[in-house]
């Protein structure tokens, strides 16, 4: 089993930490009056502050490309949203990509509807990779896409496909599997 990175705490990262797990529970709980697509550009920032990249800690100013795969308007919302945010200490990239061969570099791959082949295709090119991908399709968890949004009585829930990933170069702070449901 893939050992989950451990951390040092100071008191303002535990505030912190603890801020973020309440608003995991908030955001699962009390965002339906928010559209959905603010409800996952939220949610995909939460999660990505519980997710390690491998060399996270080592200095790198290459951007944090976050892609949005055949969505023209969820990406724009995240250009909107997220264009003058730091993600992991990094200057953050929006990119909108119609094709699998445009993944490589991406730290966080979000995947909306598209035919089981694509899918197929792009999670073979993704696994053991340190891409986060993340969906908002019933059974894209099951398939193997590691995040996935899911509705569940009028409420936005993320459940973890925990194969997938284990078969990433990703760390996942165990807390976020606390407030997840977990697909094994």
């Amino acid at each position: 089993m893939k050992g989950f990175r451990h951390l040092s705490f100071s008191i303002f990262s535990l505030l912190y930490i603890t801020v973020s797990l309440h608003a995991f529970g908030y955001a699962q709980t009390n965002l339906p009056q928010l559209p959905t697509p603010e409800r996952k550009a939220y949610l995909t920032r939460l999660i990505a502050d519980f997710v390690f990249w491998p060399n996270e800690e080592q200095e790198n100013n290459d951007p944090f490309i976050i892609s949005v795969f055949n969505d023209e308007n969820f990406f724009r919302y995240l250009l909107y949203l997220y264009k003058d945010v730091r993600f992991k200490n990094r200057i953050t990239k929006i990119e909108h990509i119609t094709s699998v061969d445009e993944i490589d570099g991406s730290q966080i791959l979000f995947v909306t509807s598209t035919s089981e082949e694509v899918l197929e295709e792009i999670l073979n090119k993704t696994k053991n990779e340190p891409i986060l991908t993340i969906g908002d399709q019933e059974e894209f968890g099951k398939k193997g896409v590691i995040v996935n949004f899911y509705a569940e009585n009028e409420e936005l829930k993320f459940e973890i496909n925990f194969l997938s990933y284990q078969n990433s170069d990703l760390q996942i702070d165990s807390r976020l599997f606390d407030v997840a449901r977990i697909i094994d």
